[in-house]
């Protein structure tokens, strides 16, 4: 298997996502220290991942904190038998912070994560299905910071994109994916509200995709000169 190969595979989400087993965890990170193209794929899929549980983070609310404070608090002075003077103690302090955070996770937001399982689950289903193309589109130059993935469905011909690191789209200002076919773009629709793996337009077929920077609501052509993102489709 070719590095190519590697990344298209979808092995490197599943270590993300935390679905990996021990041999492919260490698979990956020997891959990242030889291979600085992996170490790319894995910090955008990883980048992705953040981005998408802070944009549906839950807030706890001042009532709630307050009680798992209390609670803490309660929890710690009957298992030393002393009174804490929480204020003056910077052991209580950081045990505070790091308890919290388990409270938080363990109670207070497990009904997001389950509710959230799903969307997660669909996702990973779609990237890692055997009859997904990973297409990796990388900055044109000047804009070698850019980066996007394609996944395209070769049976159902639907097109998913995850834009791993595009900067936020100026106002009046849309994205917007094309298909080059036969040497010549196909509209495959514009990112909007996209957060996520995003399903855009369905494509027959494709030698390359694209992503160029257009007006809001699109444009029947690309503008070649605001082209972000270009990555052909492995023969």
């Amino acid at each position: 298997m070719t590095i190519q190969e590697y990344i298209q595979s979808g092995a490197i989400e599943s270590c993300v996502l935390g679905l990996a087993d021990e041999a492919d965890m260490a698979e990956l990170q020997r891959l990242k220290l030889a291979h600085s193209e992996v170490a790319a794929a894995f910090e955008a899929a990883e980048s992705w991942l953040e981005q998408y549980a802070g944009a549906h983070a839950v807030p706890v609310s001042a009532e709630i904190r307050a009680k798992m404070l209390d609670t803490l608090r309660g929890n710690i002075e009957n298992a030393t038998g002393i009174g804490v003077t929480y204020k003056r103690s910077r052991f209580y302090r950081y045990l505070a912070a790091a308890s919290l955070v388990l409270i938080v996770l363990g109670a207070g937001m497990s009904w997001y994560y389950h509710r959230k399982y799903t969307e997660v689950a669909q996702d990973y289903s779609i990237v890692s299905s055997a009859r997904v193309i990973k297409i990796s589109l990388p900055g044109v130059a000047g804009k070698e910071n850019d980066l996007a993935t394609v996944y395209w469905d070769t049976l159902s011909k639907d097109v998913y994109l995850r834009a791993d690191r595009l900067p936020k789209a100026p106002a009046g200002r849309q994205y917007q994916l094309w298909a080059l076919v036969d040497g010549k773009p196909v509209d495959a629709g514009v990112l909007e509200g996209c957060e996520g793996l995003c399903r855009l337009k369905t494509v027959a077929k494709a030698q390359a995709f694209a992503i160029t920077l257009e007006k809001a609501g699109g444009s029947v052509t690309p503008t070649l000169s605001e082209m972000c993102v270009l990555g052909k489709v492995a023969s």
